[in-house]
């Protein structure tokens, strides 16, 4: 979802090259293991859990042996970090959504950018 859009994108989710650092902390109950990557000339900082065996995060984050509570996006650009864990639902209770828009990465990519820049633009326009 994004500015109350709801999106759909099919795409695979990119391949990141996750390096351990050895770094652990605990996080809403879980220990957590910090990998760090970078793609292009973003680098990535996650905190996973193995006691989840998923490989997901948040967006089109994934690729580690467990799932991602906390994920930072250059240096604190964008932060995920997950308020809850609900162990509860049956994963065979989670399906896929088949409503929204279905676009391309790229295409939300696209989209994103011109609204953050049309956002941008209109608060210079009111002299912030």
């Amino acid at each position: 979802e994004f500015l109350g859009r709801v999106f759909r994108i099919p795409d695979k989710r990119p391949a990141y090259q996750w390096k351990l650092t050895g770094e652990q902390a605990m996080f809403l109950g879980h220990p957590v293991f910090q990998a760090k990557a970078k793609q292009d000339s973003t680098t990535l900082e996650a905190w996973f859990t193995p006691d989840i065996p998923v490989s997901a995060g948040p967006g089109q984050y994934g690729g580690l042996p467990g799932l991602i509570l906390t994920l930072t996006v250059d240096s604190n650009k964008v932060i995920y970090t997950a308020t809850a864990i609900d162990i509860t639902t049956p994963v065979a209770g989670i399906k896929a959504p088949t409503d929204g828009s279905k676009v391309t990465r790229a295409e939300y990519d696209r989209i994103v950018k011109e609204k953050m820049d049309e956002m941008a633009k209109s608060r210079r326009g009111r002299g912030n």
